[in-house]
């Protein structure tokens, strides 16, 4: 019986039947799975002779066990638990564990209970009486979330001890295939992809005798001999700071779980096959380019993190149903991280959110490649918020603004997917078949949606990852969509986006560690290498720091991890060195020995015939020719090996000597290529060649003379060599055993320092949290969503007027530099402006046109009259004229702005995208010219033209015909 998520059911199907044409498959494709279709095919698998079943993994956990072998499971259970119960410390019985596993009893007695007083279905046929004698469990990782005990607490890395049903289930119905010799398959990409746990987990389903043999059937008894706890400085959850945290993170014995583990497990990661040249980049597989872009932070999300700080201070105990708990406020962090109309709708568009960072990298792919066809998946798990008053609701929705934008930026409608839109596995196959051909150019879904098992990769350039999932082997997962097989692409582009100093800088941090305790399971890293640095995961969060003490922390951690890898290493080969001081000398001796012996045996034999002269005594006679020595010698090996045949064992005999050395005849009963050997024995050592059935005659009794003369000499010379290499490692391994690491100092400097920077953050964090905003005018997050929208804009608009994180320059006169406007601008309206106007702004002011300081007013007073239409950087929306640059040049000259009329039926694709980086004064004829110009510029372009009109445009909304005009 093969298990397969449900919405791999068809590609299951089709492959099998493609593998095994002439197979008797039954398929349980029938999404009805009520009971009476359950019933039916039940039946039809217990009375069928069928070679397989194909069965959705939701409808496989539909077919229980029996009653009885469920009690007599849960009877188990409980015995395994209060064994547990009865061994444990007194003082231990107060715990939460001990309470945890007294409720785990109670909850199986319920159980067995409910299956006494349950009404039977005789109808019905349980999984243990259909006859399945083996289960191939595709996707197996859904399962690990198994139910296990353990003393560990306020530890983290220990997953849901608490398990799940679907686990649970599976469980049992492997243990019966198991009890009755059948046979289980696991496939996975992931075997282990959030916790160490999860490889204790699989060595419970596949290798329960193994474990038991062993004495590690016992969570806590596995953690002792394969891992430990380790207390270290980690960042928060709201990645605003550090704080110790223990994990349950490392392995101790790495070649010990990995020898152990592999017994049932057969790894194949891709670093495997490209090492094998199965795989190659460039070949058969693309190369993979990381490209980390990162958000700046604002004002706004850094008030938000202090909220949330707070929020979390105020958590107290075990969190009761519906009240607020880690989990939600990590959420929100998320949330926020992406774009602030997450936490609410009404809260400003900001230009460079990580949202709108995911629409500039999205529009720059698909314009990259149009020609080509090639096409960007874009995974965003949290992109909607709902209303909490009614959770159907959506209030706002990151995939919908983010389509809605690149519509308005010229990418057709039909060119975007949305997996969410798909309503039947049909549908999906269908979507995906058009990304794959290039009908649908960008493609939207979540790890859950667009992850593991779905394929639409020949045409697939690039990965946006607009948030990041918890786990390692999700990642892995979606990127795995393009950097496999059957892309055509040559190079895959995989897009990290990143808000600084958000929540992203905790998760990515979560991610790194996971990941390094992984790779040690899935590499099998040797006993030397305790922790694996993952470069990936590592460079992704350095950049979402926005702290630079805390990104001192990391590039030090970082820093410090190599450094101690190298001094272990170190380490290990001063110790070596030690040892081998101790043995060498023996290992001389014992060489020395074995080359006396050797010139013994040499004594022994009698001067070397010359040409062919040839004398060897056989069976008591000499003989003379080698012809029939060699076919005396053959015969009686014939006649030897079958007497060997016969006894069972094999037998040798003396049958002569042969240059004052006595001849041994050796049956090879296990040899598949000679019947036996013809030994010429020394007082030491004995030396032998080959008795095949067809060896020449003539050729054996060379070989054997060969061996006589010329293996003894050879043998010599190995052990004369050996003690000559010996000697010369003496002096190699005595020099070593005094070396010291060089490094060392360079160690001790980092650790210091490393030291005081933790203990500078953690005494940052306690003074201030993530920024101190005082008896200024905050944002009542609290209350938010009971606000209108109206009392939302003007809550932004005060706080940002009255937390001026720099003082505002006392004049304009003051602005006499690029640097002053940048500052000034965003200390007083909490905007970055784009390098694209600072660029068009340096240009104009080098060519004479405009001054700083009368930009700077230019600026202030549009940023004002948008803010006055309850929009932060965003055009009101009954602006009535906009600017375009004409493209046809008879009628627009260098520096020409034609102002049009524009209406609300107005649908044309707009000029207006022509804005260029050098200002208008600039103009190029070439449309090609214009839509490379086009590619650099950012989504808000402050312009002007020699007459001193000011424009403020955005790109992402002019196809709604919003746009202002602001004459001066």
């Amino acid at each position: 019986m093969i298990v397969c998520p449900d919405h791999m059911i068809g590609q299951w199907s089709a492959e099998f039947r493609a593998a095994y044409p002439s197979a008797k498959l039954l398929i349980a494709d029938d999404q009805n799975w009520d009971r009476e279709n359950r019933r039916t095919f039940v039946n039809k698998i217990a009375t069928g002779d069928w070679d397989s079943v194909i069965i959705r993994a939701e409808s496989f956990k539909m077919i229980p066990m029996s009653p009885e072998y469920q009690q007599e499971f849960f009877w188990k259970k409980i015995a395994e638990y209060q064994e547990i119960l009865n061994a444990t410390d007194s003082a231990y019985k107060k715990s939460r564990s001990v309470k945890d596993l007294e409720k785990a009893i109670v909850k199986y007695k319920d159980k067995i209970k409910e299956l006494s007083d349950m009404e039977r279905d005789e109808g019905v046929i349980p999984f243990d009486k259909l006859g399945v004698d083996h289960l191939f469990i595709d996707e197996a990782d859904l399962y690990k979330n198994l139910e296990y005990y353990t003393q560990l607490q306020n530890v983290r890395g220990l997953g849901t001890p608490k398990g799940s049903e679907r686990a649970l289930d599976m469980l049992m119905k492997i243990r019966h295939i198991q009890e009755n010799d059948g046979g289980i398959t696991f496939a996975t990409g992931t075997p282990v992809s959030n916790t160490l746990v999860e490889a204790y987990t699989m060595q419970r389903f596949l290798q329960p005798e193994v474990l038991k043999a062993n004495g590690l059937e016992a969570f806590d008894e596995w953690a002792r001999q394969y891992a430990e706890s380790v207390t270290q400085m980690e960042l928060n959850n709201t990645g605003t700071g550090y704080t110790p945290v223990t994990r349950f993170s490392k392995i101790v014995n790495v070649p010990e779980l990995v020898t152990s583990l592999r017994q049932t497990w057969d790894i194949q990661t891709a670093r495997n096959l490209e090492a094998s040249g199965i795989l190659v980049p460039g070949i058969n597989l693309p190369r993979m380019r990381i490209v980390n872009e990162a958000a700046p932070s604002t004002p706004l999300l850094r008030s938000y993190l202090k909220f949330l700080e707070q929020r979390e201070k105020e958590l107290k105990g075990k969190p009761e149903k519906g009240s607020d708990n880690i989990l939600s406020i990590m959420t929100d962090g998320r949330k926020a991280a992406i774009d602030m109309r997450l936490i609410n709708p009404h809260l400003p568009d900001d230009p460079n959110s990580k949202l709108n960072l995911g629409v500039k990298v999205i529009h720059d792919v698909y314009s990259r490649f149009k020609s080509e066809g090639y096409t960007c998946a874009v995974f965003f798990d949290k992109a909607r918020s709902f209303d909490p008053s009614d959770p159907s609701r959506v209030l706002f929705d990151g995939v919908k603004e983010m389509k809605n934008k690149l519509i308005s930026q010229g990418i057709r409608p039909e060119e975007i997917g949305d997996v969410r839109e798909c309503k039947s596995f049909d549908e999906r196959r269908a979507l995906f078949e058009k990304v794959n051909d290039g009908r649908v150019r960008v493609i939207f879904g979540s790890t859950e949606t667009m992850g593991a098992g779905t394929n639409f990769q020949t045409n697939l350039k690039a990965i946006v990852h607009v948030d990041a999932p918890w786990r390692p082997r999700d990642i892995e997962q979606q990127n795995g969509r393009g950097y496999r097989p059957g892309n055509r692409t040559g190079e895959l582009e995989v897009y990290n986006l990143v808000t600084k100093g958000s929540l992203d800088t905790g998760l990515w941090n979560v991610l790194e560690t996971k990941a390094g305790s992984i790779r040690q399971v899935m590499d099998g890293s040797d006993k030397t290498t305790r922790q694996i640095e993952e470069n990936y995961y590592g460079s992704v969060k350095e950049l979402s720091i926005d702290n630079e003490l805390m990104k001192e922390a990391v590039e030090l951690d970082h820093s410090l991890r190599k450094l101690k890898s190298q001094n272990r290493s170190h380490v290990n080969e001063v110790a070596h060195a030690h040892r081998m001081l101790q043995s060498i000398p023996a290992d001389i001796d014992k060489d020395e020995a074995q080359i006396a012996k050797i010139k013994a045996d040499m004594g022994m034999r009698q001067a070397e015939a010359k040409g062919d002269e040839f004398r060897v005594i056989l069976d008591g006679k000499e003989i003379s020719e080698r012809k029939d020595a060699g076919l005396f010698i053959k015969a009686t090996a014939q006649t030897m090996f079958l007497q060997a045949k016969t006894k069972g064992d094999n037998i040798e005999k003396g049958i002569g000597s042969y240059s004052g050395m006595n001849l041994v005849l050796r049956t090879a009963l296990y040899d598949p290529y000679s019947i036996g050997r013809i030994i010429a024995c020394g007082q030491n050592f004995r030396y032998s060649a080959e008795i095949r059935t067809d060896s020449d005659p003539v050729g054996l009794c060379r070989s054997l003379h060969n061996q006589i003369y010329r293996g003894m000499e050879k043998m010599l010379e190995q052990f004369q060599n050996a003690i000559v290499m010996k000697r010369a490692n003496l002096k190699e391994f005595s020099r070593l055993s005094q070396a010291v690491f060089p490094k060392q100092k360079e160690l001790e400097d980092k650790e210091k320092r490393y030291a005081e920077v933790l203990k500078l953050l953690e005494s940052e964090s306690k003074e201030k949290g993530p920024e101190t905003f005082g008896d200024k005018v905050d944002i009542p997050w609290s209350r938010l969503s009971e606000m209108s929208p109206e009392e939302v804009h003007d809550s932004v608009r005060f706080f940002l007027e009255a937390n001026s994180i720099e003082p505002v320059p006392e004049t304009v006169d003051n602005i006499s530099g690029i640097s002053d406007l940048e500052k000034a601008v965003r200390v007083k309206y909490s905007i970055n402006l784009p390098p694209s106007v600072l660029s068009t702004i340096v240009s104009g002011v080098n060519k004479g046109q405009i001054g700083f300081q009368s930009i700077y007013s230019d600026i202030c007073a549009t940023i004002e009259k948008t803010r006055s239409t309850g929009f932060t950087w965003q055009m009101p929306e009954k602006a009535d004229r906009y600017a375009v640059f004409s493209k046809d040049p008879s009628k627009s000259s260098p520096g020409d702005v034609v102002v049009r009329k524009v209406t609300a039926e107005a649908e044309e694709r707009f000029d207006a995208y022509r804005i260029l980086e050098g200002g208008v004064s600039k103009f190029l004829g070439s449309e090609r010219e214009f839509e490379g110009m086009r590619r650099r510029v950012e989504n808000y372009v402050v312009c002007w033209e020699v007459r001193g009109r000011v424009l403020l445009i955005d790109k992402g909304v002019l196809r709604k015909n919003l746009s202002i005009e602001l004459q001066i």
